[in-house]
Parts: C-alpha cells; sequence; structure tokens
C-alpha cells in the first residue's frame, strides 16, 4: 500500500487517539494489547514490548504502540527506550523524507521507512513530535 500524505496524517490522528490514553508508565511485558481503529476493520493499533538493542544495556524489552494495517504493514510506530531514556518514531510515506528524519528503508510499495530519534521518553514530547507530522508539507525527496 503507498502511503500518501493523507493517509500518514488520518494514521497519526488515530494513533494520537489511542496513544492519548494508554499509560505509557505502568505497561508491562505481559500486558500486549490491541486497539481497533473505528471504521478500518483491517487496521488496529497494537502495544507490546519488544527486544531493542542500546549502547548502554544490550537487547531490553522496550514498549512499542504500532498501527497495523492487515496486508499493508505497519505505517507508524513509536519505540520507547526506557532505560536509555529516548524515542524512535518510525513513519513510512511514498510523499519523501519529513524533516529532521532518517532514510531507513523503502518498502516494497515504494514507501520511504524513515526514523527520527528523539532524547525523551516523556509522553508530552512523543505526541508533540507525532503532531509536527500532521502540519508537515516539505519533504526531502529521496531518489
Amino acid at each position: 500500500m503507498r502511503l500518501q500524505l493523507r493517509d500518514i496524517r488520518r494514521i497519526v490522528t488515530t494513533f494520537l487517539s489511542v496513544f492519548n490514553e494508554i499509560d505509557i508508565k505502568s505497561l508491562t511485558e505481559d500486558q500486549p494489547k490491541k486497539f481497533p481503529v473505528a471504521g478500518r476493520p483491517n487496521d488496529f493499533i497494537s502495544v507490546e514490548y519488544r527486544t531493542s538493542s542500546g549502547l548502554k544495556k544490550s537487547y531490553t524489552r522496550s514498549p512499542t504502540i504500532s498501527y497495523n494495517i492487515f496486508g499493508g504493514g505497519v505505517p507508524l510506530e513509536v519505540r520507547i527506550n526506557r532505560y536509555e531514556n529516548y524515542t524512535h518514531i518510525i513513519v513510512k510515506t511514498a510523499a519523501g523524507l519529513f524533516p529532521g528524519y532518517k532514510l531507513f528503508a523503502i518498502d516494497p510499495y515504494s514507501n520511504i521507512v524513515q526514523y527520527k530519534k528523539i532524547p525523551t521518553t516523556k509522553k508530552s514530547r512523543i505526541r508533540q513530535r507525532l503532531k509536527e507530522l500532521l502540519v508537515q508539507e516539505n519533504f526531502i525527496p529521496v531518489s
């Protein structure tokens, strides 16, 4: 699925509505959760712990919140590394690179998989960075 800017805006808006309800500090490894997306039967948001490798503690388990599209992949993901106090925001779009994001890969649909590392695990700061995706108009082309 090729993801246009309007798709990303809809996904980020939906993601934020669920993200606002999640208590990040109380997430535990034994409580994976799925939240259905209203009006989109193939979409859901998942909250689970995944292994993340960092510099200070190798292969720690950290909360990951993902927007999932059945048959279309994961267009938006937030990985929170509480042990090293940073968060990765990973987003896909065919529009180009968001300013401040780094190219990670190109998916089979020619979407640019990109990420931004922010030096915080605070929910308010993560939310602020996600909201920036809603107003972005300028992209860096990738050839």
